[in-house]
């Protein structure tokens, strides 16, 4: 019957392995030397076999030690990450995600709910900001996550899905050909707002700021008005918003990318996870249906988050 092998026998040989000398390894494992050398014995006696030979003053490894070595080295990789991980579990942790109200209102609720039932000890908060200030965060180390929009050409984080970019009003929008088209958005440092406003220059077609906002809900209120419009990205058209690309005159609009980057300082195993399961999760989050309708918002109650504490910052004048 085969004999299971304590771990502290593996370090004792990997221990051994790595410095060529009892001694040393007696000193590195706070052992006394006699002590290393029952241990070996053990090991030996387990396997059936030597695993060291002396050459002169030299101590390596025979075939069979050759042999042990890499299966040693994983078994305590594994033996020790496990131990961490469980130990992680146990602690509060805490994740904070920087983005802009829309994906904190639409995209980040169910990812977050999902990861917080999986991680009940990890504290989720959001920080809704625009994109500059938001990367000012992260470099001051305020955040360990930003998620935002990316314009087509620009290379910035990882993407981690590209967007289409369209128009959108309610079924009673109508807008002259004569008249400056009427826009609502996010204030100034919105990648979409950006993209609008310069399509419509580009175009020479005028237009006039009615309504901004640093709330994507009352943004949607305010399209659903049938007063004003707004280019906005595809998963997150409002539940009853028409798409009117095409119509009243307006310019087509680039795709832009949703990118992540990440605070190199902040990043553990924890991390990680919440990184890799919101990449997966927003690779598979539903676009708008086909059609006139959005169907990125409803104005149904948002799911309650375990942990989460938003902050939303006060409108830019």
């Amino acid at each position: 019957m085969l004999q299971n092998i304590e771990t502290s026998l593996l370090r004792t040989f990997v221990t051994i392995a790595n410095t060529g000398s009892f001694t040393r390894s007696a000193q590195i494992l706070f052992r006394t030397q006699s002590a290393i050398t029952m241990q070996m014995q053990k090991l030996e006696e387990i396997l059936g076999c030597k695993l060291t030979y002396r050459s002169g003053r030299s101590l390596s490894l025979t075939d069979e030690g050759d042999a042990l070595l890499p299966y040693a080295v994983e078994i305590l990789r594994l033996n020790d990450e496990l131990q961490s991980d469980l130990k992680s579990m146990k602690q509060r942790e805490e994740i904070r995600v920087g983005t802009s109200d829309d994906y904190a209102v639409i995209l980040l609720p169910e990812i977050l709910n999902e990861f917080s039932a999986a991680h009940p000890n990890v504290t989720m908060t959001v920080n809704c900001s625009n994109r500059d200030q938001n990367l000012e965060k992260l470099k001051k180390g305020e955040i360990d996550i930003l998620l935002t929009p990316v314009m087509a050409d620009e290379q910035m984080g990882e993407t981690l899905r590209t967007e289409r970019l369209l128009w959108v009003g309610s079924s009673e929008t109508e807008i002259s050909d004569s008249e400056p088209v009427p826009l609502t958005g996010f204030p100034l440092g919105c990648v979409c707002r950006d993209v609008m406003i310069r399509s419509l220059n580009q175009n020479n077609r005028e237009w006039k700021f009615v309504y901004s906002s640093n709330s994507i809900v009352s943004i949607h209120s305010a399209i659903l008005s049938g007063r004003v419009v707004s280019a906005v990205e595809e998963s997150t058209i409002p539940h009853g918003g028409s798409i009117i690309d095409g119509r009243f005159g307006l310019p087509s609009l680039p795709h832009v990318k949703i990118s992540a980057l990440r605070n190199k300082d902040r990043q553990n195993r924890i991390h990680d996870r919440f990184y890799e399961h919101m990449r997966e999760s927003l690779k598979h989050h539903a676009h708008a249906p086909t059609g006139r309708k959005g169907g990125g918002y409803s104005s149904a109650p948002l799911p309650q988050i375990a942990g989460l504490a938003a902050a939303h910052v006060p409108p830019i004048a």
